[in-house]
């Protein structure tokens, strides 16, 4: 089943943290993210996006004490330049097509979707989630 891709920081819930960590296998089906901080980064400073620290707790097992959220902004006139620029698609085949072929540590990605908007003929970005240097690297 595929997961719905959170829009905001306030759709990253307990449960769609619980749901992403286990479908990526970062931790075990008897694990729950039972809560989570958020720790958002240069407020008013990107045009791109939005960037936040998330700490978690655990009930029943153990996982990364931190992953990373990055969605596109919500201004919305930044969010259609970066989509006619082609920010999201480019970051996303980044870590798709080169990272996995050159030797640096890399942030495992949770969920992230590129959807066509017909009215404008664009592709959208849609958020990210990947447990970084704080929680798990690209394993080897």
């Amino acid at each position: 089943m595929a997961l719905p891709i959170p829009e905001t920081l306030n759709e990253i819930t307990a449960d769609w943290l619980t749901l992403a960590l286990r479908q990526r296998r970062v931790i075990s089906e008897e694990t729950t993210v039972l809560g989570r901080t958020f720790e958002v980064f240069g407020v008013g400073e990107g045009f791109a996006g939005e960037l936040a620290r998330i700490q978690l707790t655990y009930e029943g097992g153990s996982g990364p004490a931190t992953v990373i959220a990055k969605i596109p902004t919500s201004v919305t006139d930044n969010r259609n330049g970066s989509e006619m620029l082609g920010v999201y698609e480019r970051e996303l085949r980044l870590y798709e097509q080169i990272l996995p072929d050159i030797d640096v540590s890399a942030p495992l990605r949770g969920g992230w979707r590129l959807s066509v908007r017909r009215s404008e003929g664009t592709l959208r970005g849609r958020s990210g989630v990947a447990a970084g240097p704080h929680g798990l690297s690209r394993p080897a």
